[in-house]
């Protein structure tokens, strides 16, 4: 797969407060991939398995992936990661407010220990700031959430949070009269804009689109280049003070159902010319029972899913672009 461009994958790192640790060793950040437990359930086992190439399970590849404890709301509140030699990569904790709100997470291995708290509106599940630290105080931050009079959210400023006390990022969100987002800037340290995108609804209220333009570095060699990627009317605009002249870097546009469930999801990213798409499967519930992944037009990857009665995920399979299965997780939760 062709790698998206650097401001692309700028704005998903800043959208999603990643830090590089987490991803690493916890996947997804840890704060962004705690779903609930339902139906009681206090501790689920995570099992993998691969697939021999004749498409049948190796029962001896079995593997702990990891360990979810959770407190009787269903929050996870201790995530314990494996490696393949059954040793401790890492460890997550969280905490909660009587709302439910998550007010601190913690991962820590054998050499170090990353921390983030967070600071809510009173008697709200807004965020208003959130502090990111390590124990040798190397990698020190804040991230402040500012509403509007409607409690839309308008500013998300990402500083370094040290003697220095600089600004790393700042991302603007604007919304219309429904309070939705139909546009956010993310403006880096120096006040240059590092992307825009804008999205439109459909009647329902969910998003349909959603346009990426970046700015232009040298319009005139740009231009030259690939002028077919110029949007007019956002062209030489003023975001942060600064004149900026935009190219469309990427578009994605989603076909949801009648539910209001995404069924499908095209993104098309134009500098290498790369159309990526995702085709969804529910089951009767309205869960993700399968994914489709495709890349210009060929399959690339699918995923299956089961789950239980409560709606826990209990099981999902990864089959390749020979419509082979190559890898199985397990999900085994007990009371």
């Amino acid at each position: 797969m062709k790698t998206r461009t650097i401001s692309t994958i700028l704005i998903g790192l800043i959208l999603q407060t990643t830090y590089s640790y987490a991803q690493l060793f916890c996947g997804q950040p840890p704060e962004y991939n705690t779903e609930k437990a339902k139906g009681g359930y206090k501790k689920c086992k995570i099992f993998s398995y691969t697939y021999l190439p004749n498409g049948t399970l190796d029962d001896a590849s079995e593997k702990l992936e990891g360990v979810y404890t959770f407190d009787k709301s269903g929050n996870r509140i201790k995530d314990i990661r494996y490696s393949s030699d059954g040793s401790i990569i890492v460890t997550c904790s969280y905490k909660y407010d009587c709302r439910n709100n998550k007010t601190e997470w913690k991962m820590f291995n054998k050499h170090r220990m990353w921390r983030k708290n967070y600071k809510y509106k009173r008697n709200s599940n807004k965020i208003i700031k959130i502090n990111f630290t390590s124990d040798d105080l190397t990698e020190n931050s804040e991230e402040i959430f500012t509403y509007d009079n409607k409690g839309n959210l308008i500013q998300k400023d990402l500083i370094k949070a040290d003697e220095s006390y600089f600004y790393i990022n700042k991302i603007k969100f604007q919304n219309d009269s429904l309070g939705r987002m139909i546009e956010l800037i993310s403006i880096g340290s120096d006040g240059v804009v590092q992307v825009k995108h804008l999205y439109r609804y459909d009647e329902k209220g969910n998003v349909v689109e959603k346009v990426e333009y970046e700015p232009v570095i040298d319009t005139s060699f740009e231009l030259k280049k690939q002028p077919n990627i110029y949007i007019g009317e956002v062209n030489n605009t003023i975001d942060a003070g600064i004149l900026t002249r935009y190219r469309k870097v990427a578009t994605n546009f989603y076909l949801i159902d009648e539910k209001g469930i995404k069924i499908e999801d095209i993104h098309n990213h134009f500098p290498d010319s790369t159309s990526m798409r995702e085709l969804y499967k529910t089951n009767n519930k309205g869960q993700i029972a399968e994914i489709n992944n495709f890349i210009n037009g060929n399959i690339y990857s699918k995923k299956f899913y089961l789950y239980d009665d409560y709606g826990n995920k209990i099981e999902d399979v990864f089959y390749d672009t020979s419509n082979i299965p190559m890898n199985k997780t397990i999900y085994m939760y007990s009371k």
